[in-house]
């Protein structure tokens, strides 16, 4: 009788266990996310959790940004491990590697050291700006970012030296705003802007995997003025630009560079333009030229920090005068002399508004064109030889 009770009570038991996990796998299939449904769901103020059952959610911050993650038990305590992020990581995907983090746990083994995207901080809890950041770019060389790129990129992280051993929860907007304005303060606008959407990038990262909760970098869309709106530095005195020849005249570095310096002076033409353009491009008879300088490597043409590093040689502040300064510098002192403004537009390569203007053939303003770049050239080599009275006409 005694064992009739106690086999009663086992079935009783097995009975309830098989019920609750018939109910938990209802609920748990009722439950199922769709990518449907994960793509009409819309960020909220708060990080927004979507279940998928069985442990599987997905987090969605406020910015948009979406990752899994794997929420378990694991020597008493409730943890979670981050799985990757959406789209990158399908639904499909994510439910696979939910079910690996499963498999672990059944070994008793915790599969958070699996999970991890960007490897937690060597000391327990939020890393450092300096070791995320540097975590981040491992992950962009892994996924192929081009080597040209992760080079930039890396330009860009340098600046961030003060706050490098920052903890990104404790990264205010302030702290990326003096970062910002050190790179604006030495000239490189376009660096600026670069740099402010790098780290942004990484913030949104961290935010996903619960590192911080804002984004410092992103708080400052738009504070700063767009480089689009700033005006690169050129001399336009008259006395610092037969200086500036001189100087690059006196140039002892490579000789392409010296070349491409001059090219720059006295046609005003886009560094790039006279970067990769060729010899065989160069119509002497004609007058025209659309040429390039070759780099020390053979087949390549010079970096783009190679006419700014020259100058910069030279004792040119990036401030006062930039490689794309000689075109303000030719614009400044061709408009005060008064030649045509469709003439200088054309040789600016400049987009023209007007659709009058825009019609022209640029063929049609050819002569007037190589009047007013002989006269330029000239106006040049006079300023070089501290002959300041000498009129461009």
């Amino acid at each position: 009788k005694a064992n009739a009770i106690i086999r009663h009570r086992v079935a009783t038991v097995l009975c309830n266990q098989w019920c609750n996990e018939i109910d938990q796998l209802s609920r748990n299939t009722m439950s199922k996310l769709t990518d449907a449904r994960i793509r009409a769901t819309k960020p909220g103020e708060k990080v927004r959790k979507l279940s998928d059952g069985l442990g599987l959610f997905l987090w969605i911050t406020p910015n948009g940004d979406r990752g899994w993650r794997f929420h378990y038990r694991f020597d008493g305590k409730q943890t979670s491990a981050r799985l990757g992020t959406y789209p990158t990581m399908t639904l499909k995907a994510a439910r696979k590697a939910r079910q690996e983090a499963a498999n672990r746990l059944e070994q008793r083994l915790d599969p958070k050291p699996r999970a991890v995207a960007l490897g937690d901080p060597p000391t327990g809890g939020p890393p450092t700006w300096g070791h995320f950041s540097g975590e981040f770019m491992k992950r962009e060389e892994r996924n192929g970012k081009a080597p040209k790129t992760l080079m930039k990129m890396r330009g860009q992280l340098r600046w961030s030296a003060p706050i490098l051993d920052m903890p990104l929860d404790q990264i205010k907007p302030k702290d990326i705003l003096a970062v910002l304005e050190a790179i604006e303060a030495a000239g490189h606008f376009v660096t600026r802007k670069q740099a402010r959407s790098l780290y942004s990038r990484i913030f949104r990262a961290a935010m996903v995997l619960e590192y911080c909760e804002g984004n410092p970098a992103d708080a400052l869309k738009g504070v700063m003025p767009p480089v689009e709106n700033k005006q690169f530095p050129g001399l336009t005195n008259l006395e610092e630009i037969g200086g500036l020849i001189r100087a690059i005249r006196g140039f002892r570095g490579e000789p392409s560079t010296r070349a491409g310096l001059l090219t720059l002076a006295y046609t005003f033409l886009r560094q790039g333009e006279v970067r990769h353009m060729r010899w065989a491009d160069v119509d002497m008879n004609g007058a025209l030229i659309r040429m390039v300088f070759p780099g020390l490597r053979p087949g390549r043409p010079l970096s783009e920090n190679t006419f700014g590093a020259a100058l910069r040689a030279l004792g040119i502040s990036p401030l006062r005068h930039k490689p794309h300064g000689f075109r303000t510098t030719a614009s400044t002192l061709l408009n005060e002399a008064g030649w045509n403004r469709d003439w200088i537009e054309r040789q600016l390569a400049h987009v023209e508004g007007n659709t009058v203007r825009a019609a022209y053939n640029a063929a049609e303003y050819l002569d007037g064109r190589r009047l007013m770049m002989q006269a330029y050239a000239d106006k040049l080599d006079n300023l070089a030889e501290d002959d300041l009275d000498i009129l461009l006409e």
